[in-house]
């Protein structure tokens, strides 16, 4: 689960034109990526408001082999397209996350 709050004063509107991007990392180094899907096409969060979403994904090490099951530190990085027009990049920061055996 992924939670995103709106941490401005100001109201945040827009659509998300892409799945985020995750990182994995064991003891602060990254040893792999994850393809993501993202239920969520549009955001439209008032101040200080916060929604969680499913992020379903499947973890690959450095060279695209499936990742050892074990404990990881995840980062999401994913882009917001304002209705504006203007694109905000948003990081979750490293957050503990359990990577299942392949199957």
């Amino acid at each position: 689960m992924l939670t995103l709050v709106n941490g401005s004063a100001d109201p945040l509107t827009g659509t998300l034109p892409s799945a985020p991007a995750v990182l994995l990392a064991r003891d602060g180094v990254i040893v792999g990526t994850a393809r993501t899907e993202l239920e969520l096409s549009a955001l439209d969060l008032v101040a200080g408001q916060q929604t969680s979403v499913s992020l379903p994904f499947q973890a690959v090490d450095c060279t695209g082999a499936p990742l050892e099951a074990g404990s990881y530190d995840a980062d999401a990085v994913f882009a917001i397209q304002g209705d504006d027009g203007a694109m905000i990049v948003i990081e979750s920061g490293f957050a503990p996350v359990v990577v299942a055996a392949a199957q």
